[in-house]
Formats: structure tokens, sequence, C-alpha cells
């Protein structure tokens, strides 16, 4: 039967009554829908839910009209009572109806149409479904396949041409070769060949017989499969050199191709640059002989091949051109010279980087000092290039002199002195033996580094820089008792002074810290210890009001018991002392394990763990012990199992104080709890985030700093939090986990826990 057809009998028929179609629907490969007049869906056949996602009833009494995915246009033809026919993206992450699709798009091909009564009033809509995603994908694809590839061809400057070799016809697709700045193409054009003959009229006289007899007749002749070369195609006296790579296709009974594709590229660029790059290097000759510097080349075997510059650019080394060239290095220095040589020449050669080394020769009876830089060259020789750095020796010498003399006076000063250069980006020039001790950096690390380089905290370096820059600009800059990070985080306490130095051309900026740490954290020792005796008062008279309430009851009840009047009543008063006994026991456990947790001798039994387990556990525990106007509620309905790595004693010891919290503030409503997986965000880690929620009395956001406090109340007049809070907060840390909460007075309060959950589930 085909579409149509069951549409016209739908017609006929009241849209209510549409479930005797269903069989039929449930075999037809696309989706079916009928919807009443307001667009509720009334039948839906498999392949409908199919496309969807969704079970048998979840559709049933939905309003497609109502669906945020249904477009503008739709709705528009649907109230003046038109069919419609179009493609919908459609977004699951939009939806209000549970589906097993999440996050994706499908692309839709809708089409429907109206149904009338007899009275040709419209009684619903039919709609047929297809699911076009795949076709839609492969059709992207396919597009960007073209594109990318049109791409590379006008990069390039490259054509794509095929020649028909029964026809003997040449074909540029347009459409392949469309950009209009391609000069292949635009030379190409010009020449206008149609035909074997018109190409090989386009080439140059001297490549032609290369181009026809060693490489396109043979791959006409089946001879070669393919050819890669490269010529000149000549048009009005005007040169292109091409880069051309053939291959024939479609081969006939003989095996020779009947059509060949031509991919060719403009290489006019890359062969002026050749022949620039060899000009270049007739300059560099040039250039080389005109440097202050000692250049020579040496071969593979040690032996010297070209001497670029005289000896008299050298003030000591002298070597003759005439008396070097062709004699190794054996011959021109001393055996242990020679094999010093040797040795970096190797290393060079062998990690194929440049190499940089100083040393000295006994030349004339006097010490010079030399600096070489020794470079691999491609066919296995090295260039080395002699700078005579006698003099700057002598100099540096001097001034390591007095260096030495001014910072054995430094070492001893109880200070912390750097110096900074400011005209070189403030690159340190100096630290002292005491800076090094604070920096907990050896000198030779810091030297010649930025702030911006040594400490890893930019923001901290980018504070240094602003305090140099106020001391330049006001000529000093002083601080008192302010805190100092060394690179590895670590924070002092010290008084700091800095001053501007001008030398000559350069400004530098000194600075001198001194450290009072340990003052300071002596005056911080006495705070935390008044204060602890102040925290130490407040948990005393806290916990001795907890402790004292159950005990009272105990101690009350206790002594009136024997007075009952018959069993009953005594029943009552023994179940008083119980509650309050346990209640008592609970807080003396409670004290227990928050002194082991602060104390860190609490021991953590940690291994895999299922949490739907441990909540049922926590559930059953805690579904007799609610008021009867709340209700206590597990979203067990459709969780995942989930794996956690935790203490499964501890996590259930977290889920009982939040509940117990839940239960102890909620007279009315209900408490619910349950658990989600989520993902961080631009990650692949997941974790589980378990919640209690209730419709208690709330929490004043004022109280939210010290909601986690010991004994934490709201007021007066209501039952404080107990050590419940702050244990559950302590064992979630310890556990690798989070706990936050949410809550508005009146309106009830939600905790949730989020733990990692193990990799490899």
């Amino acid at each position: 039967m085909e579409i149509d057809d069951l549409i016209d009998i739908i017609g006929d028929e009241e849209i209510h009554q549409m479930a005797k179609f269903r069989k039929i629907f449930d075999l037809l490969p696309c989706g079916i829908e009928v919807l009443d007049e307001k667009g509720v869906v009334v039948v839906c056949n498999k392949a409908d839910r199919e496309i969807f996602g969704v079970d048998e009833d979840t559709f049933v009494g939905f309003n497609d009209f109502e669906d945020p995915n249904i477009s503008e246009e739709i709705l528009q033809e649907v109230n003046k009572g038109n069919a419609f026919n179009i493609l919908l993206p459609y977004d699951f992450s939009k939806i209000t109806y549970f589906s097993l699709y999440k996050d994706c798009i499908k692309y839709l091909s809708l089409r429907g149409i109206p149904l009338y009564t007899k009275h040709q009033t419209i009684k619903g809509y039919f709609v047929v479904i297809v699911d076009d995603t795949l076709y839609h994908q492969q059709h992207t694809i396919l597009e960007d396949s073209f594109t990318k590839l049109q791409v590379a061809i006008n990069t390039g400057n490259s054509i794509i041409w095929e020649y028909d070799v029964i026809n003997n016809q040449v074909f540029i697709d347009p459409v392949l070769n469309n950009c209009k700045d391609n000069s292949l193409l635009q030379f190409i054009t010009r020449i206008s060949f149609q035909n074997k003959e018109k190409f090989y009229e386009s080439i140059h006289p001297e490549d032609l017989a290369r181009i026809r007899d060693y490489y396109l007749e043979p791959l006409l002749k089946g001879e070669i499969s393919h050819y890669t070369t490269t010529y000149r195609r000549v048009f009005d006296d005007e040169v292109m050199w091409i880069r051309v790579n053939a291959r024939g296709f479609k081969h006939d009974e003989n095996k020779k191709p009947t059509k060949v594709i031509f991919y060719a590229s403009d290489i006019s660029q890359e062969v002026e640059l050749e022949n620039s790059l060899m000009n270049l290097e007739k300059e560099s000759f040039q250039i080389l002989n005109t440097i202050p510097d000692l250049i020579f080349v040496i071969s593979k075997e040690y032996k010297f091949q070209k001497i670029f510059a005289s000896g008299t650019k050298s003030k000591g080394l002298y070597l003759s051109e005439k008396e070097t060239i062709g004699k190794s290095i054996d011959e021109i220095f001393d055996l242990e010279k020679a094999l010093f040589f040797k040795e970096n020449i190797n290393q060079a050669l062998e990690d194929n980087v440049e190499m940089e080394f100083d040393y000295s020769l006994l030349i004339n009876g006097k010490l010079c000092f030399f600096k070489s830089r020794v470079s691999p060259l491609e066919d296995g020789n090295t260039m080395h290039i002699v700078r005579d750095i006698t003099d700057k020796i002598v100099q540096q010498d001097e001034i390591n002199r007095l260096n030495a003399i001014m910072d054995i006076i430094l070492s001893n000063v109880p200070l912390v002195v750097s110096v900074k250069n400011a005209s070189d980006n403030f690159k340190y020039v100096y630290f002292n033996s005491e800076a090094e001790h604070v920096m907990n950096k050896r000198a030779k690390d810091i030297i010649g580094k930025t702030d911006f380089e040594l400490f890893p905290d930019q923001a901290w370096a980018s504070e240094i820089r602003n305090k140099d820059l106020k001391a330049i600009s006001k000529s000093y800059f002083s601080e008192y008792a302010v805190n100092y990070k060394d690179p590895s985080g670590k924070i002092r306490i010290v008084n700091a002074l800095r001053t501007r130095v001008q030398s000559k051309n350069e400004v530098y900026v000194v600075a001198m810290l001194w450290d009072i740490t340990e003052q300071h954290n002596n005056e911080l020792e006495l705070i935390k210890a008044r204060e602890s005796d102040r925290l130490k008062t407040n948990f005393l008279a806290n916990i001795s009001h907890e402790i004292r309430t159950p005990l009272n009851a105990i101690i009350g009840f206790a002594s009136i018991v024997g007075e009952a009047y018959d069993e009953f009543e005594r029943d009552y008063y023994l179940n008083i002392i119980n509650e309050n006994s346990n209640q008592l026991l609970k807080l003396i456990d409670d004290i227990i394990d928050l002194s082991s947790l602060e104390v860190d001798k609490f021991e953590f039994k940690m291994r895999s763990v299922e949490l739907k387990e441990i909540c049922w556990s926590v559930y059953n525990m805690f579904s007799q012990k609610t008021k009867p106007e709340v209700s206590f509620i597990f979203d067990d309905n459709i969780l995942p199992s989930v794996f956690l790595d935790a203490d499964s004693k501890r996590l259930h010891q977290v889920l009982s104080n939040l509940i117990d919290n839940a239960v102890k503030f909620t007279n009315k409503g209900c408490i619910r709890f349950g658990y989600e997986i989520q993902s961080e965000e631009n990650t692949e880690k997941q974790f589980v985030r378990i919640y209690v929620e209730d419709t208690g009395i709330g929490i004043d956001k004022n109280y939210n700093h010290v909601l986690f406090d010991r004994f934490f109340k709201a007021d007066n007049f209501t039952q404080g939090f107990g050590l419940g809070l702050p244990i559950a907060k302590k064992l979630t840390e310890e556990m690798g986990g989070e706990l936050k909460f949410s809550s508005e007075i009146g309106s009830g309060s939600k905790f949730w826990i989020k733990i990692p959950i193990l990799s490899n589930n």
C-alpha cells in the first residue's frame, strides 16, 4: 500500500481511531505520527520511536507543535491549514522528553498533511518522518573534500586536466579549476590546446623531445604507469616552468590507458629562487672574505679545504692558505690540541648542531685565547669561525678580580643584595650569598635572567617589576613587613629598599631586603595561641550544651520510670531514655571522629565501591525515621551503576549525616536524594554528583561562611547541626571530593557531593 493511499484512508476516519492502523504503520520503514488538531501525538509507529530514541509510551500525549525544535516555518503552514515538506535539523539537547540520544543533531525530512473530516474541518495531521542524517553527513563530507581539493589546487598555482586518448581531446574542468588568481590556469587558457599535437606545440623546443620520447609516449603505450618531471611552456615569448605528475587510468585490453590525468604546478618562482641562491652563494664567498674572523672548512678526513680569511685578521693565529690547504689538523696543531678539535668536530657532526668552545694557544711565547664555532655542513664537512678574544679575556680577568673583592664584602653583609640592569629588560647582574639563601637558587642560575623567567607565578613577577619601576621613577622605593615569594612559592616576610643607580648610559636597580620572617612568625604564633584558647573555650561551651540536653532527658526520665502507672507509660519513658542515649552515643562518636580527622589519625580503606548499593543501604536506614508528613524519596529510577574509589563506610557516614540533618529540619514536604554523572569542562574526566535536598526550614545566606563550623545554630530556638556537617565535609575532602550546598530561608536546602569516577569503569 502506498503512503498517499494510506493518507486517503485515514482522512476518512476519526482521528482517535488510528490505533487500528498501528500494525500497518509498524511495517513502514519511515517514521509515522498521527496528531490531533492541537498537535498531540495519537499514534506513532516503531520506526518513529527508533528515530527519536523513545519507548512506546513516551510520545503518547506529547504535543509536537510545542517541541522547541519545530521551526516557525512549520507552525506557519499548520496555522494556515497547509501541508509542509521540510528538512529539519533536530537538536536532541533541546528536548523535554527522555531519549536515548543526548547532545546530538539529526537531520529529518518531515512531510505533514492535514486530515479533514467530512465537513472539511481539520481533525488532525498525518506526518511522515525520514532520517536523512547519514545522507546529510556524506553530502557535507563530499563538499568538504571538493573544497579542500580546490584550495590545494589554487593555493599552489596548480591545475588538473584530463586527456582522452581515444578521442584525442584535452579537457580542463572549469568547476575544479576556477581560481582567477591562478597564474598557471591563466597561462594554459591563453595557449588553449585541445589535443596532443597542440600540447606538443606549447612545450619549449629544448624540452620537447625529452617530454615526448621519454615520458608521454611511453605512458600512452603502457610502458610506464606514471611520471613526474619538469619542463617549460612557451606562449608569445613568455616562458613558464611547469612541474607535472601524469598518470594513466581506465586501461584497455592491451593495458594501454584510455585516459590520462595531469596535475601541473607553476614552479617558475622556485626556479628563479634556485638561480638566486646560486648567485647568493657566489656573493657569500665574497662576504666571508671581508669579515674580521678567521674562517675555514675542515673535511671529513680532518683536512683543511678552504680558508676564507688571511692570518692578518687574527692577531695571534696565522694560517697561510698556501701552507695550510690540504694539510690535516694533526700537521698544524700539537697532539693535545688536535685531539681537542677532533672531539668537538665529531660531537657537532653526531648531534648535527653548532658547537662553540674556547681554547688557548701558546704563540711566539705568548698565551692567546680564541673562541671557535663549528657548524656541520650537508656534505659531512665542518665550517669553523675563529675569533681572537685575548684582549677580552684580560679585561674580564680584571673585572672578575674587582667583582671578587666586592662579593667578599657583600657576602658578609646580613642583607639580601641584588642588582638588575633596567636598560637590559631588568636582568639580574649580581646576587650575593644571602640572596642565594632566600631565593633558594644559586647565583649562576639567576644572573642574566629576569623575574618573569625565575618566578612561575607571572602575576608575582609583574608585581616585582612594578616595584622596580617605582624605584626608577622615584629614585628609591621602600616597604616594611611585606610578603616576598621565592621561585618555589615559599613566602617570607621582609623589609625592602630599592634604589635607582645611573651608570653611563645604563640604569640599574639595587634591591636590599631584610628577612623578618622569624620575628613575624613569633608574633603570629602568639596570636594563634590566643585564638586557640578562645576556640577551645567556645567548643567546650557548645559541647557541654549538646551533651547536657540528652543527658538531662536520660537522668530525668530514668528517675520517674519506676513511678510509671502502667506498662505503656513505662515503655514511653524507656523509649525516650533509649533515644537520647543513642543521640549521646552518636555525639561522642562524632567528637572522636572529628578529633581523629584533625590529627590525621583517621584510617581510610579506599577501594572500588558501588554507589547504588551504598545509597540503598542509607535509604533503608532512614526510610522509617522521617516524620509522617515528610516523603523520603530515593531517585533510583534509571540510575546507572557507578564505581568510585572511596571508603564505603565513610561514604555511608557522609550521606547519613546529610540525610540526618534533612530529617531533623524538615517537618513537611519531602526529602529527596540521588546522584547523576557529569563531565568536567574541556576534559574527558567524569565525576558523580550525589545530592540531598529537602523542603525544610532552610538556612539564611548570612550563615553560609559558618555552616560547617562545629555545633552551628541559626538561632536559639532551633536545634543545632552538631558535628555532622564538619565531619561530612572533612571525610569527603579526604576521599578526594567536594561538599557544597545551597539554601533559602523557608524553601529548604540542597547539599551535594562531587567525587571522581574510576577511570577504568
